[in-house]
């Protein structure tokens, strides 16, 4: 502010500002001349040197007319999306460039412009791509964004398309009277959605009238609560369940799920999904070696989820990205991350467990088949091969920890294990530093064999695909070797100050001392070049890795030197100056001046790695000597059953994987880059790319976001389909073009918006389901005149229920039977959670989901009834009719047990039963049962309540007494325990 008191002085500094604002104006508009004369000049070069080049050589194949492998190279739009193979050009990498790539013949398989197009191009054509592509990629060429059939196909397929509820006007099921929610109704009665109060109902009626279809009687009580108690909890109804009246129908169902045994059920139906096992597949791996010990406590973190009625879209962030909630170190949630570490092995193929990463979420929350993109763009869906490879890159920047997080107290009993455990862990470790320091050291020293290897061969395929390789101690590490090429691929341009040389020699080019001194080359690679006089790539190569190896051993020296005269008279780590030399990884990742030295040792340096991923750069015999020590931290977690439960996590990787498209999926054939990113399909048109560590938990967030379309759509397919036996989308874990809509598509949009709308809970879902008049009908279609008629004209009509008119009878599946067989035998072991059992242990009581799952010796029980598959993720089981299911029933002694501790139970209740013996004789010749005891205290009787849940009728009653005459009680209890009253659920 100007006063009176120091106005000249205001006005010196006022002009004085005002210079500087005009210096800085006159600054910038020169700045701003300069790039726009850069940028002019980048587009002269393009349209003088680059526009004929395309035109000549590439748009015959590329063009509009036929854009060979997706690819248009006719407007910077086409080359930016790409072909089959993702985007041909990286602006400002030519190295990272597909079109380099294929233009340069450096790939086998793909080579360009073909033979009939003219062949290879010319040293100066590739130069002038490679010029252009490094300047930015000027392209004035706009065009319009290139749409595939199949993208705009998606525009207009229902599942893509935002969620739209109907509106719907109706009592909901949280009502205090259930009668509102859960009327009656009848086969002769004309539907119409004016006069239901179920907004199902009301829905599912729209489509009966326009078909002209009735409905079935509703299902009696017993049979309806019934279906409910398998439903939601896997088990038959207890005698207090069945005399549940129907306006008592809903307070049933809220206590059944406020049960620990609902989570059991419903957890059991998501580990299908998630392919939960507890054990590995390596090749060769039996008895304990196969087991991961803390496999259960992602089995344990389900149950419990689905028992807190765990909203969704926190059940998918913990299932993703637990680790980066801020969560406490030991908090019981960082078991969910079992999702992604209890998959295959694949015998240690990175890429293939990654793959089954990428499928068991795509399409076990999306309902997407992401996984089909892995070689080439996805066939029949809009999901490009750089979308999966997008995934690809965030689960790639994710590692295993050897100590896993501890999430219970550790017991008396479960110290032993701590105190192995952590003198294994020190071993290990100790192990994987010493590897470390020896593997950095040695690819250091041998710079210049990586340099030569470089300059005198093309690429291997085993630079990039190494799971397999088995390395020889003198062997060259593939990975260094790739690094190497990657690095000098990008840096060796006439304007490097340290491959400018490497640039002109490797052209045939003379030495021009003068010239790389203008360019600012440094001096030390100028002088190295003079002495050496290299004649031919490889003594170009040798010179250089002699020239860099020297430099970083004086930058060693010299650190060497501060660190022991810093540790002078100390007791420090390492102790003397000899013991520091042999540890050249005290300097990996440091910020490094040397520009030469940094080469070698820095984080950017060709050399470095992750200390995690050693074993994989270590010789045959010592590498396998490593992975078998690692194995033994599982060993000991096996050998004692009271260690601490541990959670099986995942963590983000030191150095992040900066995905690019492996061609053809094969991992040796590196094609362009792609950022870590959302699936494009669901992605708003300013799609961002993760930037918080490897992205898992803003993949999580896009998956659960609520506009997103799919993952509520999912969902509550698979919660109907769990109750109905038939999903509402044909196929739960495929809602791609290939899915039509399904004929309920308001009922599924309507049932998906509820979800959201009531927090992603799925206990207020399975409420609204349950008091639906749909669900509670009958399964039967009775004979007759009249509407009965009608109603079999609908059966042949409709064989499939797709209008939902009656309730689908569905076979007990696996776990609820042999649950079941132990419950009316009162032999079922309640207990929750903890380490698994075998089921084929004869001693083993417990519910089947804490069963041992296996991968690779599965018990022939498990096999004949249809149970998941652990080795992919499955979204609905067959249900297959085979000769070895009945003769299971018949012959097992599992069954044979059950049925001999059912009639033992009997007996408890009633006293000493004849019926085990043979009949007695009467007095007209025949046999019957003992009629001395009272109907209360009848064994027939018995057994149909305590399978049934009734007592025979007349006919009934007199088949089994004559059955008596000749059989046991325990044979009998076999009968009803393999009868369709009691393997199907109606």
């Amino acid at each position: 502010m100007v006063t009176c008191l120091n106005r000249g002085g205001s006005v010196r500094l006022v002009s004085a500002a005002l210079l500087v604002v005009a210096l800085f104006s006159l600054v910038a508009a020169f700045a701003g001349t300069a790039t726009s004369a850069e940028a002019a000049g980048e587009v002269e070069f393009f349209e003088k040197r680059i526009r004929p080049l395309l035109v000549e050589k590439c748009l015959d194949c590329h063009g509009a007319d036929d854009a060979a492998a997706k690819l248009r190279l006719d407007s910077r739009a086409g080359w930016q999306r790409g072909g089959e193979r993702g985007p041909a050009i990286v602006p400002g990498d030519p190295a990272a460039s597909l079109l380099i790539r294929v233009v340069s013949h450096r790939d086998p398989a793909l080579r360009m412009p073909p033979d009939e197009a003219g062949g290879k191009l010319t040293d100066a054509e590739i130069d002038d791509l490679m010029v252009w592509i490094r300047q930015g990629a000027a392209d004035p060429r706009t065009g319009e964004r290139v749409v595939t059939d199949i993208e705009a196909a998606a525009l207009d397929h229902w599942a893509f398309r935002p969620l739209a509820p109907p509106l719907i006007e109706a009592a909901e099921p949280d009502s205090a009277d259930p009668s509102e929610s859960a009327g009656t109704d009848s086969p002769d009665s004309e539907s119409s959605d004016g006069n239901l109060s179920h907004p199902i109902d009301r829905l599912i009626a729209r489509g009966l009238d326009r078909n002209g279809f009735v409905t079935t009687e509703p299902a009696d009580m017993p049979t309806l609560i019934r279906r409910t108690l398998f439903d939601l909890h896997g088990l038959p109804p207890t005698a207090e369940d069945l005399a549940t009246s129907r306006d008592d129908y809903l307070k049933l169902v809220r206590r059944l799920l406020d049960s620990p045994r609902y989570g059991e059920r419903w957890g059991r139906h998501w580990l299908d999904v998630a392919r939960y096992s507890d054990a590995k597949d390596g090749v060769l791996m039996y008895g304990d070696a196969r087991i991961r010990p803390f496999a259960y406590t992602y089995r344990d973190y389900v149950i419990r989820s689905f028992n807190e009625d765990k909203p969704l879209d926190q059940f998918i962030r913990e299932q993703l990205a637990a680790d980066q909630l801020g969560l406490a170190g030991d908090a019981p949630e960082l078991a969910a991350l079992g999702l992604l570490t209890l998959g295959r092995m694949f015998d240690n193929n990175r890429h293939d467990v990654i793959d089954d990463q990428i499928d068991v979420i795509s399409r076990g929350l999306l309902g997407l088949t992401v996984s089909c993109a892995r070689c080439h763009d996805h066939k029949f869906d809009p999901i490009p091969t750089a979308d999966y490879y997008s995934l690809y890159g965030v689960l790639a920047s994710g590692r295993e920890p050897y100590d896993r997080p501890r999430i219970e107290p550790v017991s008396d009993a479960g110290r032993a294990y701590e105190d192995e455990f952590a003198a294994k862990l020190r071993e290990v470790r100790g192990q994987q530093q010493t590897h470390y320091a020896e593997t950095l050291r040695t690819a250091r020293e041998r710079t210049a064999d990586y340099l030569v290897q470089v300059a005198t061969t093309e690429p291997d395929n085993g630079e990039t695909t190494i799971f397999f390789l088995s390395l020889i101690p003198d062997q060259l590490r593939p990975q260094i070797t790739h690094r190497w090429r990657q690095a000098i691929a990008r840096r060796a341009f006439p304007d490097d100050p340290v491959f400018a040389p490497w640039y002109d020699l490797m052209r045939g080019n003379p030495a021009n001392p003068a010239a790389w001194e203008k360019a600012g080359v440094d001096r030390r690679i100028i002088d190295g070049l003079i002495a050496a006089n290299p004649q031919s790539p490889a003594e170009v190569a040798t010179a250089y890795g002699e020239i860099l190896r020297s430099a970083w051993q004086a930058w060693e020296a010299e650190q060497l030197a501060a660190m022991s005269a810093a540790s002078e008279g100390e007791e420090s780590e390492g102790g003397t100056k000899e013991a520091l030399a042999e540890r050249p990884e005290i300097t990996v990742g440091r910020s490094v001046a040397d520009p030469l030295a940094a080469l070698l040792v820095s984080r950017d340096s060709p050399l470095w790695f992750p200390i995690e991923e050693v074993a994989s750069y270590l010789s045959r015999q010592p590498g396998d000597a490593f992975r078998g020590l690692l194995g033994e931290l599982d060993a000991i977690g096996v050998k004692h059953p009271d260690a601490a439960a541990r959670a099986m996590v995942i963590v983000d990787s030191e150095v992040l994987c900066d995905p690019v498209i492996f061609q053809r999926g094969d991992p040796a054939m590196r094609g362009a880059p792609v950022p870590r990113r959302f699936l494009e399909i669901l992605s708003s048109s300013d799609r961002s790319n993760f930037a918080q560590g490897a992205g898992r938990l803003e993949l999580a967030d896009a998956i659960a976001a609520p506009d997103n379309p799919l993952t509520a759509r999912v969902w509550v397919n698979r919660v109907w389909m769990h109750h109905f036996g038939e999903p509402l989308v044909e196929n739960p874990g495929d809602f791609g073009l290939q899915t039509p809509a399904p004929e309920q598509l308001e009922l599924l949009d309507f049932l998906a918006d509820y979800l959201i709308r009531h927090d992603w809970r799925t206990k207020p879902l399975h409420e609204l389901i349950l008091t639906s008049q749909a669900y509670q009908r009958s399964s039967t279609v009775p004979s007759g005149d009249g509407a009965n008629d009608r109603l079999a004209q609908q059966a042949i009509a409709d064989p499939d229920n797709r209008w939902l008119w009656r309730a689908n009878r569905r076979r007990l599946d696996f776990e609820a039977m042999r649950d079941s067989l132990l419950w009316v035998a009162g032999e079922l072991d309640e207990t929750l959670f903890g380490r698994p059992r075998v089921l084929t242990d004869p001693e083993n009581r417990r519910r089947t989901i804490y069963g041992f799952v296996e991968r690779q010796s599965i018990p022939a029980m498990v096999q004949t009834f249809d149970v998941a598959n652990a080795d992919t993720s499955t979204s609905r089981r067959v249900t297959t009719t085979v000769p070895q299911q009945a003769l299971f029933a018949m012959n097992s002694r599992f069954m044979l047990d059950r049925a001999a501790a059912l009639a033992k139970r009997v007996e408890t209740q009633i006293g000493d039963v004849p019926g085990d013996q043979p009949g007695v004789e009467t007095g007209d010749g025949s046999t019957s049962a003992d009629t001395s005891t009272s109907a209360a205290n009848d064994p027939i009787d018995s057994l149909y309540e305590i399978v049934f849940g009734r007592v025979p009728a007349a006919e009934e009653r007199a088949a089994a007494s004559e059955f008596l005459d000749s059989a046991t009680l325990t044979q009998l209890a076999q009968v009803l325990l393999m009868s369709n009253e009691w393997m199907f659920v109606d």
